[in-house]
């Protein structure tokens, strides 16, 4: 019973009332690091490269904007170029039809060959 007599709780350590707390003196300024030298022209470099990263990237969207309009109006001639072909196909084949171009001959003045206009060559 003497070992538990001796085994005290752990707990924080408060210092009486009546003495004053420990003020620990600062270190002396030859013990504390000193801050690197600034380089001459830091700041000016820096809001120069700032505006020139913002110009970049106005000038890179701008052209953008002007890509994506240059799209849409290539797009936009190609879809009526497709209408086109599409719409001259049609008339194609309607002017290369048997009976239009009958009716185009005997406008032009053309009848079928006599029987003896018409010569057949062998080819040996």
């Amino acid at each position: 019973m003497a070992a538990a007599a001796s085994i005290r709780p752990l707990s924080p350590q408060v210092p009486p009332a009546s003495e004053p707390p420990v003020v620990r003196a600062p270190r002396a300024p030859a013990d504390l690091p000193l801050p690197p030298a600034p380089v001459p022209g830091t700041a000016l470099l820096t809001v120069v490269a700032t505006l020139a990263g913002a110009l970049l990237v106005a000038g890179v969207r701008t052209e953008s904007v002007q890509l994506t309009y240059e799209l849409d109006r290539v797009v936009a001639a190609r879809a009526r170029a497709a209408k086109d072909i599409e719409r001259l196909d049609a008339e194609l084949a309607a002017l290369r039809a048997p009976e239009q171009l009958a009716a185009a001959s005997t406008a032009l003045g053309l009848r079928p060959p006599d029987p003896g206009q018409v010569r057949l060559v062998e080819l040996p």
